[in-house]
């Protein structure tokens, strides 16, 4: 747990213990570099970082960690499922997540996630608290992405759209006469986010709680289609608060791109009382431990 602190202990198998400095941090992400003085472990030897985009399921998932300080513990499964998506500790889901059924515990979480060839593909963050054998790790790509950032310090802002969207599906599109077929159909617009500012328009709901008509579907960023609110989450991985993407949005009967400056994720939502920040979690179900400190996110 690094949160707040600009130093930590390093614990190494061979008990030597280093002082370790919190370089910069993506709390939406649940990572954080930490760098040590490498010339006080001789015949260091580096991790190789995988390619976590070709990671299938099935194939052999090793875990790394101090599981309840049981230090240098080691856990072998398969990865169960790639592309999920799970609440972060902020309003932010992380997306890409790689599911293993590999042992994660209480001081698992930082550890490494490896491949049979030794090489690092997820980086372990939860466990679904209701279950047996449901761990999850952050993608290693995800860590490489944010990784320039990181190394220029400090607390990482993670891109801010400002929309609550759903993705298009064939009820939908039926129900509401949609002229795309995919997508993402903006649900709602928060006040003040870069979507307002852009002019996107919301559908807004009725009193069944349901999606209206009249709002628009975001089919693509920079010509990388969409078809989930998690699609552009992982997009904006890649991206930083003031860059300009370009959406391409059907509105109506018309297909128009729509540029908009991102801002940078709120600590405090504005309050807006129809927004759902695209986790879709119902807060009576799916609990997430966030190891050691079993942060459980309703």
């Amino acid at each position: 747990m690094v949160d707040k602190v600009s130093t930590v202990q390093v614990y190494l198998s061979d008990g030597t213990e280093l002082e370790g400095k919190v370089i910069g941090t993506d709390p939406n992400n649940d990572i954080a570099l930490v760098q040590v003085d490498a010339a006080k472990i001789p015949g260091l030897a580096y991790l190789v970082l995988a390619d976590s985009s070709k990671v299938k399921p099935g194939q052999m998932a090793v875990a790394l960690g101090s599981p309840f300080g049981l230090q240098g513990s080691i856990t072998v499964g398969i990865v169960s499922g790639i592309g999920r998506s799970i609440p972060g500790s902020s309003s932010r889901n992380m997306t890409g997540i790689i599911q293993t059924d590999a042992a994660i515990n209480p001081g698992n979480s930082g550890g490494t996630l490896l491949n049979s060839q030794g090489e690092v593909i997820g980086i372990n963050t939860a466990i679904e608290a209701s279950a047996n054998g449901v761990g999850f790790a952050v993608p290693i790509d995800t860590a490489k992405k944010i990784l320039p950032e990181l190394l220029k310090g400090g607390s990482i802002k993670t891109p801010w759209l400002g929309i609550e969207g759903m993705p298009v599906s064939k009820d939908l599109v039926d129900r509401l006469k949609l002229k795309a077929g995919k997508g993402v159909y903006v649900v709602g617009v928060m006040a003040g986010s870069p979507a307002e500012k852009a002019g996107l328009v919301e559908s807004g709901r009725n009193n069944q709680n349901e999606a209206t008509a009249g709002g628009d579907i975001i089919t693509a960023i920079d010509s990388t289609p969409v078809t989930r609110v998690e699609d552009i989450l992982s997009y904006f991985n890649g991206k930083k608060p003031g860059d300009t993407v370009t959406l391409s949005v059907q509105r109506g009967d018309q297909q128009i791109s729509v540029p908009v400056v991102l801002g940078g994720w709120p600590d405090k939502m504005p309050a807006y009382n129809q927004f759902n920040p695209g986790n879709g979690q119902d807060p009576n179900q799916n609990q997430f431990d966030f190891g050691p400190f079993h942060f459980r996110i309703k």
